[in-house]
Order: structure tokens, then C-alpha cells, then sequence
């Protein structure tokens, strides 16, 4: 098994490259995915690290499907609700370490949209006021976009959290990163002369 891992490590890590000084990510997800809260708690720190090489999206949809009736969602009305807080907030916030900071309180123990409280909405600022409207309204619009950016997605990875990588859609390489995220940007920011990285102290 550990053969297997290191082996597709590998191949994952030298097919992930800079693509103009930056790596892409997109990330989907669903608010009370167990996996999806290890890897953003694995992913934050080399996040911190090295933040200036990496333009991270988030796609709260997961497994949802759309019904006659509504949404059903893959942990029920609990995450379907998560989730379109999760897209309301993420379309209001201007910058990706504001994007990063409210997904780490998200995908944090009591996991609070998933626990009905807007306490993460409070901690970056916004007015609940302006983020309930959306969750009650608007916010038709994005789950329309988020489904539309998930469907193929799910499709070809068919797992939650899936990982698109500089636009490349793959199982492999999805299951791959998200096992080993810090592996692969470190492998690829060690390649890259122009990042000064050193894969040894990027390990670390």
C-alpha cells in the first residue's frame, strides 16, 4: 500500500507545475465532510506558508442534487444550509486570505454553519443581516453557478473534498493531493528556481 502511495506521489508530483508563478486549486466541498475538514486543516498551514504561490477557489456543492422539490444534500438540510452560507459568505469576501481564514472557522469543530450559527459570518466581519438576505434569496444565483462549476467535477473524481490542479481534472491526481497536498506544492514550488524554495525546509 505505502509502494502504491509513494508511486502515485510521484507521478502527481511531477505533473503539478507553477503556471505563472502560481498554482490553481479548486477545491469542492460539502460543510460536514469529515475528509474535507482534514484536508483543510492539512492544507492551511502550507497555505500560510507559502500563500503567494497559490490562488485557491472553493466550491461548496459536494454531492448536492437538485430535485423538483429543492436541494438534497449529502448530510441533509443541516449541510445544504451550511453550504449555501458557505457560498453566500465566500462571494462577499474581496481576497483569498479572508476566503482561507473563514473556511478554517468553518471546517472547525463544532463546524458552526453546520451547526445552524453564524458565529464564523461575525468573525470576518460581514452582517449576518446581509448574509441571512442572501441565504433566503439570492443566493438562488450561486447555487446555480456552484452546481454548474461541481457537476463535471464530481463526474470524473466522484469524491468529496475533489481537487482540480491548474485546471486538470483527474481522479489520480485529485486522490493523490488531497493525501498529500503538501508533498505535491512543495515538490512543485522546489521545481520552480524562481520560487527560491527549498523542498527540505518546505517539508518541514
Amino acid at each position: 500500500m505505502w509502494f502504491l502511495l509513494f508511486a502515485t506521489l510521484s507521478t502527481a508530483t511531477a505533473q503539478v507545475q507553477l503556471i505563472n508563478g502560481t498554482i490553481k486549486l479548486e477545491i469542492g466541498l460539502t460543510s460536514r465532510c469529515n475528509d474535507a475538514h482534514n484536508f483543510i486543516h492539512t492544507f492551511s498551514p502550507i497555505y500560510e506558508k507559502y500563500r503567494q504561490f497559490l490562488e485557491v477557489d472553493f466550491v461548496p456543492w459536494g454531492r448536492t442534487r437538485r430535485l423538483a422539490n429543492g436541494l438534497d444534500c449529502q448530510f441533509g438540510v443541516q449541510d445544504c444550509w451550511a453550504n449555501r452560507v458557505h457560498r453566500c459568505v465566500l462571494s462577499r469576501l474581496n481576497d483569498q486570505d479572508s476566503v482561507m481564514k473563514y473556511m478554517v472557522c468553518e471546517f472547525t469543530r463544532p463546524l458552526p454553519a453546520f451547526s445552524g450559527s453564524y458565529s464564523c459570518v461575525q468573525k470576518m466581519g460581514l452582517r449576518i443581516v446581509d448574509v441571512d438576505y442572501c441565504v433566503s434569496t439570492t443566493g438562488d444565483a450561486l447555487d446555480r453557478e456552484m452546481e454548474a462549476r461541481a457537476a463535471e467535477a464530481m463526474r470524473v473524481i466522484n469524491f468529496v473534498p475533489y481537487l482540480v490542479i491548474n485546471g486538470v481534472m483527474e481522479r489520480a491526481l485529485s486522490e493523490t493531493a488531497r493525501l498529500g497536498i503538501v508533498e505535491v506544492i512543495c515538490s512543485a514550488l522546489a521545481k520552480d528556481p524562481s520560487t527560491g524554495v527549498m523542498l527540505e525546509e518546505c517539508l518541514k
